[in-house]
């Protein structure tokens, strides 16, 4: 194909068609200017489809850090709770000399609000 303009190139200066070579060559440098364009195109739709892809990774880890960070605070408001009701019972037993009927129960109700593990 570069040979066949080429040749239309040189066949044009050597018969002194000026303006015919003018418009080749306008011609010429139309299709290079099409050519990078559609390439650039190309390329623009590529980076887009990438970022796309990109924005959808990122938004699918902070869904999954989200979730895994409200479950760590609801796992550590509950503590808090428990450790807080465990304080009242403490604060109820030691401090108001409540009296404790049963040792065993009180032991067991320890164990339920402040997961006390007793060997």
């Amino acid at each position: 194909m570069i040979k066949f303009f080429r040749h239309i190139r040189k066949s044009m200066i050597k018969e002194n068609r000026a303006s015919k070579y003018f418009l080749y060559a306008i011609g010429e440098i139309f299709l290079v200017v099409v050519g990078i364009l559609i390439a650039l195109q190309i390329n623009e739709s590529n980076e887009l489809r990438k970022r796309k892809n990109t924005t959808q990774t990122y938004v699918e880890n902070l869904k999954g850090d989200l979730a895994a960070d409200t479950l760590m605070y609801t796992e550590y408001i509950q503590f808090t709770q428990q450790k807080h009701d465990l304080a009242i019972a403490i604060n109820a037993y030691v401090f108001e000399r409540q009296p404790i009927a049963d040792t065993a129960s009180f032991i067991v109700n320890l164990q339920a609000v402040g997961r006390l593990y007793l060997p």
